[in-house]
This record gives C-alpha cells, sequence and structure tokens, in this order.
C-alpha cells in the first residue's frame, strides 16, 4: 500500500539526487562529471520517466482485470512502477583513468544507438549562472525558466521503440500555490508535444494517425497536471522534437527547492545586508527594525526578491527524454 510505496520512492528520488551529485551524469562513472544539484522537478521527472506499466488490477471483488491497453496516467497506477536503472547510465565496472573511460565511451557512440536519457533542468537562475557544458551531451542540463508565449524544442534521433524499450518524452515542474476554490487546478500551465519529423517508412507510432503527440495523451495539453508524458511503444528510426509550451505564466515560484545550501545561505546573507542597509538609511514607517537594529522579519521579506523577479513572471520546469537514442 502506500505506506510501503511513499518511502520505496522517496528513497528512489535520493538516490537518484546522488546520481547527480556524485558527478555520474552523464558518463555513469562517479566523479566524471562536474557535480550540481538537481531540483525536485526533474527528480519528479526520471521518477515517471523510468516507470514500468502494469498488466492486472485487482477489484474489490477479487477479480483480476487486463490493464494492459489503459493508457497512462490512471486511476489504477498513476504512471507505473519506478525502475531506475531504466533511466540511469551506470557502469560500476568501469576500470582505467577517465581519459580512457572517455576515449572508450566516444568510440562505443559514434553513431550507433544506445539506451540513453537526455535531461534539461530549466530553474531560475541569477545572471552570474552558466550552464554546465557536459562535451557527451548536446543537452546542457540547465538554463533558466519559461516565459508565456515561449517554447523549447530539442530534437534528438530515436532509432526505434519498443515495448520493451520505448521513447518517452516526460515534463515536471513545480506549480506556484493557487487560491482555495479557484476555477483553474493550476497556476501555471506548461504543455507537451512530440513530433515525429521523419521516418524511414513513414510510419506513425503510438497507434495515432497524426506525427503530433500531446502530454498525457490529452490534445492541447493537459490543462490539470504539471507533469505530462508523451510515450512511443511502436516507432522505427526517426528524429523527433520535443516541445515544452509555455500556455500559462501568471506567477513565478521562488526556486528554493532549485538551489544549493550554500546558495540559500547566501541568498539570506545578500537579503539581510540588503535590509539593514535600508534600515539604516531610512526612518520611513514602513520600514521597521528590532531593539538591537536587526531588520524585521517584514523588512527582510520584502528585501529577499527570488532570482527573476521584478521581470516577466518565469516557470522554471525539467524535461528528460529516454530510449532508444542515436549518439545519446
Amino acid at each position: 500500500g502506500t505506506s510501503f510505496s511513499a518511502a520505496g520512492v522517496a528513497s528512489l528520488g535520493l538516490l537518484l539526487r546522488q546520481f547527480f551529485e556524485d558527478g555520474f551524469y552523464p558518463r555513469g562513472f562517479m566523479a566524471s562529471s562536474p557535480s550540481w544539484s538537481p531540483s525536485s522537478a526533474l527528480i519528479r521527472a526520471l521518477l515517471v520517466a523510468s516507470a514500468d506499466r502494469l498488466e492486472a488490477e485487482v477489484d474489490a471483488m477479487g477479480k483480476v482485470n487486463d490493464i494492459t491497453n489503459v493508457p497512462s496516467p490512471n486511476r489504477f497506477y498513476g504512471f507505473g512502477r519506478p525502475r531506475l536503472l531504466k533511466v540511469l547510465n551506470l557502469r560500476p565496472n568501469a576500470t582505467g583513468t577517465l581519459e580512457d573511460q572517455e576515449e572508450e565511451e566516444n568510440e562505443a557512440l559514434g553513431d550507433e544507438a544506445s539506451q540513453a536519457t537526455l535531461v534539461k533542468d530549466h530553474v531560475q537562475v541569477n545572471e552570474e549562472a552558466e550552464p554546465l557544458d557536459f562535451s557527451v551531451n548536446s543537452l546542457y542540463p540547465k538554463s533558466g525558466g519559461i516565459a508565456q508565449g515561449e517554447s523549447f524544442s530539442y530534437t534528438v534521433t530515436m532509432a526505434g521503440a519498443s515495448i520493451d524499450s520505448p521513447f518517452v518524452a516526460t515534463l515536471s515542474y513545480t506549480d506556484p500555490p493557487g487560491s482555495p476554490g479557484a476555477a483553474s487546478v493550476l497556476v501555471n500551465d506548461l504543455d507537451l508535444s512530440v513530433v515525429v519529423l521523419k521516418s524511414r517508412d513513414d510510419t506513425v507510432t503510438n497507434g495515432s494517425s497524426t506525427n503530433l503527440l500531446w502530454g498525457n495523451s490529452i490534445e492541447g495539453g493537459d490543462p490539470n497536471n504539471n507533469i505530462e508524458q508523451v510515450r512511443i511503444d511502436l516507432g522505427v528510426y526517426s528524429e523527433v522534437t520535443v516541445t515544452v509550451h509555455a500556455k500559462r505564466i501568471v506567477a513565478s515560484i521562488t526556486p528554493y527547492d532549485q538551489l544549493s545550501p550554500a546558495q540559500l545561505a547566501k541568498n539570506a546573507r545578500d537579503a539581510a545586508i540588503k535590509a539593514r542597509r535600508e534600515a539604516e538609511a531610512s526612518n520611513s514607517s514602513n520600514t521597521t527594525s528590532g531593539e538591537d537594529g536587526t531588520p524585521s522579519a517584514e523588512t527582510l521579506g520584502d528585501a529577499a526578491q527570488a532570482p527573476g523577479e521584478g521581470s516577466a513572471p518565469c516557470q522554471p520546469f525539467a524535461l528528460v527524454i529516454s530510449g532508444n537514442l542515436v549518439g545519446g
């Protein structure tokens, strides 16, 4: 039940975080890449991307029902049962120097297809932040959030897809808190689409009669969920474009879950210094301080602005693309 699965999934999330912080991504060797902290949205996207679909469910009467063809997410198992080795590149038996590992890897990649996972962690970053450049991966793991009307597209080559080795694109984002009784479940609304650009026999995949596939199988995008997925269970060699659309962005989210403890501490210090200077420079009634001269909580709250505040609202998101990819 949930008492067991919640703890199990939480532990899987911890392993995913360690995978990135220990420098395993994307090469699969510990400390082979810069360490970085993934956002909570990326952790969720990877958990969902790794999920296996289930084939049967037992109803209240004890009857076993076939749910093989029920699309996900569904009321029986959501997106499925997580299996991290589907999305993590691990090479535990690697030997030799890092240079030897990279040479072996480059020889193996070439134009050959391999099971691979590409991640894109769009976070709100300050002006000094730069995306981490991984030589093996053409998709930078980190860059800024998305504003209303914008879209981000990534084109990859899929060598094929099957039930055992599907092509999966997963979008996840942390939506800002909504208001009770609001007409819309989501405050910000991002949508995911996948277009099969070309294939060797023009076969359209996933049982669809169009080359355009939408997240969670809802045409135009899912208006009620902050996780969307497109899964191709039957496909041939094709170029595939994965796009994230910003349909509605009306509020920014404070990205505390996307900052390292060191960055959080620095932001707090900077906010405190700014607030103290403002308190010292002004005796106005709307700037208050405690008896010892320390800025009050109200003053700190006004000063501690999230990165990018004051500009157009911006929504961080995470995108995971996994499957039998060429050059992946």
